[in-house]
Order: C-alpha cells, then structure tokens, then sequence
C-alpha cells in the first residue's frame, strides 16, 4: 500500500498567522490530527500537530493571539 492510497485528495491548510485556536478548530471540525501551514505563495512551510496544541495549552500559552512559532 502507497501512501497515495490512504492521502485525501482535497487538502485543507491553514495561512500562517492564522492563531493557534483557528487551527484547533479546523483540527477538530475535520477530525485531523495534522494541518499543513502555507505561506502567502500558497508554499507549505510547516505542520501543525494535534499534540503541539495540547501541549499549548498546558503551557497555560495564549491560543488566541496570533504566533509563527507555538510548538517550541
């Protein structure tokens, strides 16, 4: 089995200075455990992970303001 055969067609991003609670949402509303982050170019510059939310929020971080880099 490829990869190809399990991928969704239709892929769903997110700009990056969309906040952390944006990102949340879609995560949830699609049952995604991953987002990919584009740039203006539409060019893929990162992923955001379920897990990197959590661990977000347990760090008592600020999910509503806008940040590039909330995973660190």
């Amino acid at each position: 089995m490829k990869a190809s055969d399990v991928m969704s067609v239709q892929v769903v991003a997110a700009k990056d200075n969309v906040t952390v609670i944006e990102v949340a949402t879609r995560l949830v509303l699609r049952a995604f455990n991953g987002l990919p982050i584009i740039d203006n170019n539409g060019t893929v510059i990162g992923i955001v992970i379920a897990i990197y939310v959590l661990r977000a929020m347990r760090d008592g971080k600020n999910l509503e303001t806008s940040s590039k880099r909330f995973n660190n």
